[in-house]
């Protein structure tokens, strides 16, 4: 089973033999991997407001924009807002998908339902992003962006024969293994990479 390596720890040695010498590849893997670490947080801090959750941090789009502007253009942070909320009575609150997971949750003392791996496994919640090697992606150049692609890349949650493994995983509805398709596009911004598009696709 090929080893869990976070994008922070890859060996760049052979990224710069495979891909465009010009572009700080480095520089574009550690940008994107902080915007996934980082990322999560707009699926958290949960609070109930009758039958409604929201993230008591980041409901605003003022305070979304503002925590996202340090990893994404205004065109990435629009299309991030719009694919995990929806504005209800002043505020910005979790789309559907996450609203009855939050509601369908077990009580207190117990763990959340199933079915949280399948409600994140395309977007850029899902953990399994941080488990891609650098060597199984392109990153190139074209038309002003950075692009950086992969197809069906082979992601192990867990060993399927490990028991406890599979009981801590299996809470959440992972999968011991899974196939993700990515395709991000990052602008240049003075020293930083900022993400203008995002996509994943789980197989």
């Amino acid at each position: 089973m090929r080893k869990w390596i976070p994008f922070l720890l890859f060996t760049f040695v052979s990224l710069v033999a495979c891909h465009d010498s010009t572009l700080d590849e480095e520089q574009v893997l550690y940008h994107y991997d902080k915007f996934l670490q980082d990322a999560r947080e707009l699926f958290s801090h949960h609070v109930k407001d009758g039958d409604i959750y929201y993230n008591q941090k980041y409901h605003t789009q003022e305070s979304i924009e503002q925590f996202l502007s340090n990893y994404m253009t205004e065109t990435g942070v629009k299309a991030l807002i719009n694919e995990l909320f929806v504005a209800k009575e002043g505020k910005l609150i979790y789309k559907e998908q996450f609203q009855h997971y939050l509601q369908d949750r077990r009580p207190i003392g117990s763990e959340y339902r199933e079915d949280y791996y399948h409600i994140v496994r395309e977007s850029v919640l899902n953990p399994g992003l941080r488990f891609v090697d650098g060597d199984e992606v392109d990153i190139h150049e074209e038309n002003g962006l950075i692009l950086i692609e992969g197809e069906q890349i082979p992601i192990y949650f867990y060993d399927e024969t490990s028991m406890y493994a599979k009981e801590q995983f299996g809470r959440f509805g992972y999968p011991s293994f899974d196939q993700l398709s990515i395709s991000v596009s990052l602008v240049k911004d003075g020293s930083d990479y900022l993400v203008e598009q995002f996509t994943v696709k789980s197989s």
